[in-house]
């Protein structure tokens, strides 16, 4: 898990500067056909390298329905966590098309189109960090999912508050270490909820939910934010989707009372087999 999420913030981490500096120099067509072919020669690789091995397993896969996918949603935990991802996600969503914008009206003169790009970097390191290490921290997935949630949204509500690209740093690092934290303790949630409703090992479905729930936010959240910056300001458009984050942090007490009742099954569960003592 931490090898796919560390995987996402990599390839976030290489392609805002570079796709910021070759636009600057190549032309924006540059960035472009780069990513083409980097991705074609993907799915060459794909094709020679991803060879189905259980046929079995992939018929299987395939058989399920979309009901069984759309069942998951029935928890309400599962539904929680979901829906927790995606507005967590949508910060960084709304970062992405709203920043530049921003800048170019807000700075004197306006910052060049390779600094456009690089002003991601903060938050690509954050998030790496945040996907790769939340897991060392001895806290539960509830815990960190909510200093997570906190430090996202007050970060959103900082961020506009600056006025220079260097201090735009702290805040965006603070985002995406809060959208990695939050992806590490969840997501590997969802596969524990899976198993609880019997999965079988099959996380297919649930982390297909859990991918479109990040569709969601990266399609709805500029969306969303371009027609709210227009109405009422980059300010107040950042405010509300901090507010939304720090609303969603109560919730994750909800995710704990699951977790404390699995902690008090292990002593029933050792305390089933007699004692024996040779003496």
């Amino acid at each position: 898990m931490p090898l796919a999420f560390g995987g996402i913030g990599l390839g976030v981490l290489i392609g805002y500067p570079m796709g910021g500096a070759a636009y600057q120099t190549l032309g924006k067509t540059a960035p472009f056909i780069f990513i083409a072919i980097v991705i074609t020669f993907n799915i060459v690789l794909q094709l020679v390298f991803l060879q189905e091995e259980d046929e079995y397993v992939h018929q299987s896969t395939i058989g399920r329905s979309y009901g069984e996918c759309l069942g998951l949603l029935r928890d309400n935990r599962i539904l929680l966590v979901t829906i927790t991802i995606c507005v967590c996600t949508s910060t960084m969503a709304i970062l992405e098309p709203c920043v530049p914008i921003w800048l170019l009206g807000k700075m004197d003169p306006p910052p060049s189109k390779w600094q456009l790009g690089a002003i991601f970097i903060p938050d690509s390191i954050g998030y790496f960090l945040g996907c790769n290490f939340t897991g060392l921290l001895p806290a539960k997935p509830w815990r960190m999912a909510f200093c997570a949630l906190v430090m996202s949204g007050l970060s959103c509500c900082f961020l506009p508050l600056a006025n220079t690209i260097s201090q735009l740093s702290l805040p965006h690092f603070c985002i995406g270490l809060g959208v990695g934290m939050a992806d590490a303790a969840l997501v590997p949630m969802l596969a524990s909820l899976a198993d609880r409703m019997g999965a079988g090992g099959d996380y297919g479905p649930i982390y297909a939910l859990q991918q479109a729930s990040v569709a969601v936010a990266y399609s709805l959240g500029p969306l969303l934010a371009g027609q709210a910056v227009h109405l009422i300001g980059f300010l107040w458009a950042m405010r509300i989707a901090g507010f939304i984050d720090l609303v969603m942090c109560p919730f994750m007490v909800e995710l704990s009372y699951d977790e404390d009742l699995e902690d008090k099954k292990v002593p029933l569960k050792a305390t089933v087999a007699p004692y024996y003592s040779s003496t």
